[in-house]
């Protein structure tokens, strides 16, 4: 193998393994998510489970975090007072870097 099809190989691991971390933290971080909305939407720890594993099915495949807080923020308007998309969007944020960390220590 050449020096550059040797390259060319190790590139593409690493674009795989990426990828694998980037899906695992998505998953990781939908499921904290549904969660936490299913807290704040006054869920039995159940039924926030049961919440929270549809969150990451209904997002398996979809890389679209705008959409994702746009459904929550649908689910939270019937609270008083609501959740705002502001919020959604920075508990996003925050979860996905609690996930990152959380795969990258191998728990």
């Amino acid at each position: 193998m050449s020096v550059w099809e040797t390259r060319e190989a190790s590139f593409e691991k690493l674009q795989e393994i990426d990828a694998e971390l980037r899906f695992k933290t998505r998953a990781r971080r939908n499921r904290l998510l549904g969660l936490w909305a299913g807290e704040k939407l006054g869920m039995t720890e159940a039924a926030a489970a049961d919440y929270a594993r549809r969150v990451v099915e209904n997002q398996v495949g979809e890389d679209d975090d705008e959409a994702l807080a746009r459904e929550l923020e649908a689910r939270f308007a019937e609270l008083d007072p609501p959740i705002s998309a502001h919020r959604i969007r920075r508990k996003i944020a925050e979860l996905t870097a609690i996930a990152a960390r959380e795969i990258f220590e191998g728990r």
